[in-house]
Parts: structure tokens; sequence; C-alpha cells
């Protein structure tokens, strides 16, 4: 039988903490997740020798559960110490909502904890630091495991659950493929398990990414022809998207509502509607331009509209009480009855099955605010009034779903408001987050605007879509499109192409190519914000085992030259130190700077600055091949005897420069290389 009281181990509600054998160091649980933390304690003094839990000789434990009744405790009592520090102790409290951890302070000394933290399947794909709280404007993404000195929890982006450590540091560790800390006297832990859904008050599920491992990236019909959209428009801009940009990462091809919309609400052609699409248009018919799509290296993408009709079809007359109202939108004339038995169990089931049918891979979903919008209106003339807006529009939008299963990206639109773009956010797989976008101010007000509001949700909840980048110099100058183009970039946004490919000059064709691939980019702040002022700055943090560093997009939306000082510690979260500082579009190089970076940006035009720190050695200042400036192409880069060598996925054709620092002499030593096939390239650049 066993008698012996250990006392090193102790729990309250879903919280427990233990202790090993050896009594040298300690481990955080939380029920479903177990292990959360493994962390040590030292003790630090300014010139002295620094201490550590077995420098002490006595090692013992208190274990008390009845400390008070809110709380438990378990106490590392350290005795037989050094003569400078004899004696000491670490003690943990478990409350209902979290552990808190804290050591004695004694004789100058100062207890520092550190540790791995445990949090995520795949803690390097889908586990982000983020913070919860931060203080200030502006937006900030990361590309990697990227932490910054605000972050205060990790995300797990597969259930939504958060792990927030107060009072601590994080980062990340590539030897251990996990996430750190390290906090001085105390530090607090705590589990939300339902993060995302108590703070945003949705429901959540984390998108699918097999289909698109990054947001998609394509030519869409709409804004590039609007209803000139016909199977030639098609076919010739899907040979030039391949011919231009097929290489650079452009991956989709969009057929919008042209397809069975002659204009304008009641501009339409008869016997043309969901199911028989416009034969002049389309002569070969949808399955056709699919195929063609797809022999291109495409994924073919449709739009949808099953909730409304344009034109009074067979179905309707036979039952005119499908049709919950009659009147003149710019979709249309009808707008179905979701909650009819005859709708759900005939018509929108076939309705979705025709787009996979037809070839189609990918749908956006369009018209669902006015079925929100009309389903409130008139939801008591349902025919099921019982049954609200709210849960009649989910039970469509999941019959979709369970058809065309959990890896078929579906696309909602369009987000006015968080109500559209919220309301099935974990059963579309990405959501547009505004309204057309053509003109300056419409970029501000349905892409700047909102993409501030929702960006906590883009690659965790869904893709936030902002639907369109037009560059054609009808609604750009050179200015403005690059502003466009860069901030869907460094945010990993989808790139969704809104220009005729036949058409547009070859500057804009290039800003694109700047633009692509779309890479795995997701938010690192958990709030909601509204455009302050006309300056915005997108802090994107780059992360790979080789080198970590920052990308400040600054956008400046107003209609005059402005100067921006780019503060490196307020703005980036930078630590005090040296830097070296390239800005994209200009090709400048702003040499050594510390403390704070000004840049004159153009009217309606942004700077993109990539910020290194300083090594010291031949380093990597900056790359062409994308406005990151590494992130997307750099595989591996290494310093071997005074030459800094690399690997770096390149296009065919395509000129690819790097540009390194050499610190002996302050100056840049440039390297051009013309890459003879798409793939990988191994370069090196020595001074």
């Amino acid at each position: 039988m066993r008698t012996a009281l250990l006392d090193r181990y102790i729990s309250f509600f879903r919280y427990s903490a233990s202790l090993p054998e050896t009594l040298d160091s300690l481990q955080l649980q939380y029920v479903g997740k177990r292990r959360v933390l493994d962390g040590i304690c030292r003790w630090e003094k300014a010139g002295a020798k620094e201490l550590q839990l077995t420098d002490f000789q006595t090692r013992t434990t208190e274990w008390d559960s009845k400390c008070n009744n809110w709380s438990s405790k378990l106490t590392l009592h350290l005795s037989n110490g050094p003569e400078v520090l004899p004696e000491a102790w670490v003690s943990m409290y478990l409350t209902r909502e979290g552990i808190a951890v804290e050591a004695s302070c004694e004789n100058g000394y100062t207890p520092v904890f550190s540790g791995s933290l445990f949090w995520g399947e795949d803690p390097e794909r889908s586990t982000f630091a983020v913070s919860l709280e931060r203080p200030g404007f502006g937006l900030r993404s990361a590309c990697g495991p990227a932490v910054s000195k605000w972050d205060d929890a990790l995300l797990d982006r597969a259930d939504g659950s958060l792990l927030q450590v107060k009072n601590a540091r994080l980062a990340w560790c590539w030897e251990e493929k996990c996430y750190t800390f390290t906090a001085e006297k105390n530090f607090h832990l705590q589990i939300l398990p339902r993060y995302f859904e108590d703070r945003f008050q949705i429901p959540y599920k984390p998108l699918s990414k097999k289909q698109y491992p990054t947001p998609p990236a394509g030519w869409m019909t709409w804004y590039a022809v609007k209803f000139g959209a016909c199977e030639e428009a098609v076919l010739e801009n899907t040979r030039l998207q391949k011919e231009l940009l097929g290489e650079y990462g452009a991956d989709t091809v969009w057929v919008d509502w042209e397809w069975y919309h002659a204009g304008f609400r009641e501009d339409v052609k008869p016997g043309v509607h969901f199911f028989r699409p416009d034969p002049e248009m389309y002569p070969h018919g949808l399955d056709y331009v699919a195929e063609k799509i797809k022999q291109a290296g495409f994924i073919p993408a449709l739009w949808i509209a099953p909730t409304h009709e344009p034109v009074e079809t067979e179905l309707i007359k036979e039952n005119p009480d499908m049709a919950l109202y009659d009147g003149c939108m710019w979709c249309g004339r009808f707008m179905y009855d979701i909650t009819h038995p005859k709708f759900l169990q005939e018509y929108l089931p076939k309705a979705i099955r025709q787009v996979p049918q037809w070839g189609y891979e990918a749908l956006k979903w369009d018209v669902l605010p006015f079925t929100l919008i009309y389903g409130d209106r008139l939801q008591q003339n349902f025919y099921d009034p019982e049954c609200s807006t709210y849960e009649a529009y989910r039970r469509c939008i999941q019959m979709a779903r369970d058809i065309v299963g959990e890896d078929f990206y579906m696309l909602s639109c369009s987000g006015n408001n968080d109500r559209y773009v919220l309301t099935a956010g974990d059963l579309f797989d990405g959501a547009r987050i505004g309204g057309d976008i053509f003109t300056w101010e419409e970029f501000k007000r349905s892409l700047v605007e909102r993409v501030l509001r929702v960006y906590p949700y883009h690659n965790t909840l869904l893709y936030c879509d902002p639907d369109n980048l037009v560059l054609r110099p009808e609604f750009n100058d050179l200015n403005q499109a690059r502003t466009r183009a860069a901030i869907v970039s460094l945010l990993g946004l989808p790139a969704t192409f809104g220009d005729d490919l036949r058409q547009l000059p070859d500057d804009r064709v290039e800003l694109l190519r700047r633009s692509l691939p779309t890479l795995d980019i997701h938010p690192m702040d958990m709030r909601e914000q509204v455009l302050e002022k006309d300056e915005v700055i997108v802090n994107l943090v780059v992360n790979r085992p080789f080198e970590s560093w920052n990308v400040a997009g600054v956008f400046n939306l107003a209609e005059e030259e402005r100067t921006v000082t780019v503060k490196l510690a307020e703005d980036l979260g930078l630590e005090d130190g040296e830097y070296l500082a390239y800005e994209y579009w200009t090709d400048t190089f702003y040499g050594v700077v510390s403390g704070s970076l000004t840049v004159t940006v153009p009217a309606c035009g942004c700077a993109v600055l990539a910020v290194r720190k300083k090594t010291g050695k031949l380093q990597l200042v900056t790359t062409n091949r994308h406005l990151t400036q590494g992130a997307a192409e750099l595989l591996d880069v290494t310093l071997e005897n005074g030459k800094l060598c690399g690997v770096s996925k390149v296009v065919q054709g395509d000129a690819y420069t790097l540009k390194a620092y050499d610190p002996k002499t302050g100056s840049l030593i440039e390297k051009t290389f013309l890459p003879e096939k798409t793939g990988e390239l191994s370069w090196s650049v020595e001074v």
C-alpha cells in the first residue's frame, strides 16, 4: 500500500501544477490540453553568478488546498543555498481563472522564469502569437511563427482557444519547434477555451486550407469586363493569366454573375436563369469553360445566388409561394423563401450540386445580404415563421456545405457590415469584406476601413476577401495602384484581379507579379478597429529559421504628399539597436537607422520598408522578387567563410536581384541572376 504523501501535484478545477521528483523544474497543465508549460526558475543579479534551483541543497514542497476558498497553493521551498542567497521559494496559486506563479526576491536577486509553451497540434503553422489589447493604431500581420514585444497570448486557430501568459515575454524556438517565455518575479497563465466565440460572439470553426493553403489569387470577370463577360473573354484572360502570372502564383479564374444576368434590375434575357446560362455569351456551356480553365492549370470558380432568381421561371409559376418577395433589385426580381420545403428539399440541393457537376471547384455565393434583409422584413411571411432569419440562413449554408464537402472553397458575398461577414463565417471559407471597389474612395471605404474592422478573422475563421484588385489607369495613377497591391499583399488577403489582362499596361502587370504569390499571413492583434486617420502602417513580421525581419507598409490615403516618421519601437515593436532599412518601390537604402525612420510618401501612395536587425556581418538587405523582400522566395540563407549563400524560388526569365550590406564599407553589394528555369536557385554574394 502506498501511503507516503508526495506533495508534488495540485489541481483546482481545470488547472493543475506539478513538480518532478528532482524538484528542479515546474509544469502546468490544463484539462483537455494536458501539459501547457514546462519551466524553470533562476535568480539573477548584476555582477553575480546566476543561481539555479539545483544550487539549493535542500528542496521541499508545501501543499495547501485550503489557503482560502478560491484557490489552491503549491510551494517549492529552497534552503541550504549559497551564502549570497541561502533561502528562496517558488509558489503556484491555482484558481478557476488560471495559475499565478511567483518567486521570492531577496538580497538584490531577481527571480527569472523561463521555459516552453505547448499550445496547438501544429504550433509552427497554426498557433499564432497575438496581443489581446495592444495600444495604438495600425495593423500587425505575421508570416511564420513570429512574435513581438506586445504579444501576450497564443491562439490555436484549430479550435479558437487561447493561452494567455501575462507579465511574460514570448518568443519562438526553431530548434524545439515551440513557443517559449521569460518572466521576471511572477507571471500569470490563463486558458480561454472558447476565446473566439466568447469575445466576438460568433460560432467558430477554422477554415479548411486543403484547397487553398494560401488565399486564392486570380482573374474575375465582373470588375474587368462587367456585362461584356463571355466565353471568349474568360478564355482569353485565362490564357494571358497563365502566360503573364501563372508561374508567379495565380491559381484561380472566377466566372462572375454575368453568366445568367444581362444587366441590373429588370434587364434580363427570357429563358436565362440559374439552370440555363446565357447561350449567346457561353455558347459551349459553362462546363466547357471550366474544363478549359482547368487545362490551363487554374481552379475554376463560379458566382452563384441560389436564394434569388432574376426572372419568373416555371418553378416559380408552379410554386408562387416559394417567392418570398417579388420586386425590383439590382440582382433581379424574386427572393426565395428559404424556409419553404420545396426550396430546401429540391431547388437548393439541385442548385448547389450543379456547380461541381459543371466542373467548378470553388463558388462565390452572392446576394446573401438581401437574403438576410428581406428575411427580416418578411419573416412573418416565412413558410415556417417559427424559424428566425439567422436559423434559416445558416441552415441553407450548412446544406450547401454538406453537399460540396468540407474541402470545397465557398466564398460569401458581400460584407458591408459585420453581420454579412460573420453570420455564417464558420461555414464559409472566405467572406467578401466590403462593396465593389473601383474608385479611390471606394478603396478606402470598402477595403481599408473594412479590413481594419475584420482582420482578426483573417486566416483564422476564414479568408477576409476584399474581392478585387483593380489597378488599371482608369481608376488609379501608379501610386494608387501600388497602394492597392501592397496592402493586399502585406496582409495576406485574397488577390482577385479586376482588370482585363488584354488591356492592362505592363507596369500594372508588374505590380501583380510583385504581389504574388499570396502568403500564409495571419493577424497579430485580436481587436476590431476603425479608420482614425489618413495614414495607416501595416507591420508585417516575417520569421524564418535563418532570419526574422519586419516589412513596414506606410500607407498615405490622403491626396497630398505626407512625411511620415516610423518609430521602430512604438510602430514596429522593435528593440533598441541598429537596423538596416530598404524601401521597395523607390529602391532606396536608408542605411543604418535607430529609433525612428522618416519617409516621404506620395499622395495616395505607400512606402514598403524592409527593416532588418544589423548583425555587423555581411547580410541580406533586400530582394526584388516580392514586396515582402524575401518572405515569398527565400528558402535558406547562411553566412559561410565570409560568403553569403542562399536558395530562392525564382521564375524563369525574371531577373532576380539581391542586395547585401557590407559592414566594412557601409555600402551595398548588388547581384542579379537571370534564372534559366522556374524553381530553386542557389546563389552567393561575397565582398
